[in-house]
């Protein structure tokens, strides 16, 4: 009963962890994966590793708290384990074994959004500790959301360039001018920011002998 109360114990200890996290990002290993789609759309890659970092806590504490549940089982007498208690723990090690493997999920998930999350700040040497651990397949979806990027920026530009152009004598003075012509100018600051580190996907796709055509820019 001992043995029982103790490893209940260590399973409640890391619910509670999880479940609070010391004020860092919540982790739930039963949030829907199109669910954490949706949210990555709006979290910068400093958030998605953030929340990465988190599951990953996550994950080692409840093997920390299956390796005890299990260790424990296997110091119970020949008689001990045919009682009621050693099935319970049995079922306890179980039920966080397959906490573990939601978590594992859902930790890959967030791994997988931030390696093709399309951010002009971040560094490049990120990127190539990114790319040593990615599949070709993987590089080549951060390359094609970079590529996608700059072609979604660049046909914006476009589209302002036309509104300046459209814009009467009399506006072309005013604040909706000056607000066209900032957004003009940060599109392009990032333009070049956007292209560099597309360029690193492509090239380390080339090396590996990957055909990088349709990454090309227009």
């Amino acid at each position: 009963m001992a043995v029982r109360r103790t490893a209940i114990r260590v399973l409640l200890l890391a619910s509670v962890a999880l479940a609070y996290g010391c004020g860092g990002p919540k982790v739930d290993e039963k949030k829907p994966v199109a669910e954490i789609r949706t949210e990555a759309q709006k979290m910068t890659s400093r958030e998605l590793r953030r929340v990465a970092d988190a599951y990953a806590e996550a994950v080692v504490e409840k093997r920390d708290a299956i390796d005890d549940l299990r260790d424990r089982l296997a110091d119970l007498e020949p008689d001990e384990i045919a009682n009621q208690g050693a099935a319970t723990l049995k079922k306890d090690a179980d039920a966080v074994a397959a906490s573990i493997a939601a978590l594992d999920e859902r930790q890959q998930l967030y791994i997988d959004l931030l390696q093709t999350k399309v951010d002009a700040e971040k560094p490049s040497a990120q990127i190539e500790t990114e790319i040593a651990a990615m599949t070709p397949e993987k590089v080549t979806a951060a390359a094609k959301a970079y590529r996608d990027a700059i072609r979604k920026s660049r046909s914006e530009v476009a589209e302002l360039n036309r509104r300046l152009v459209e814009l009467s004598a009399a506006e072309k003075g005013g604040s909706e001018t000056a607000k066209i012509t900032r957004k003009i100018a940060t599109l392009q600051a990032s333009d070049g920011a956007l292209c560099e580190r597309h360029a690193i996907y492509v090239k380390r796709l080339g090396a590996k002998g990957v055909d990088t055509t349709s990454l090309s820019l227009p």
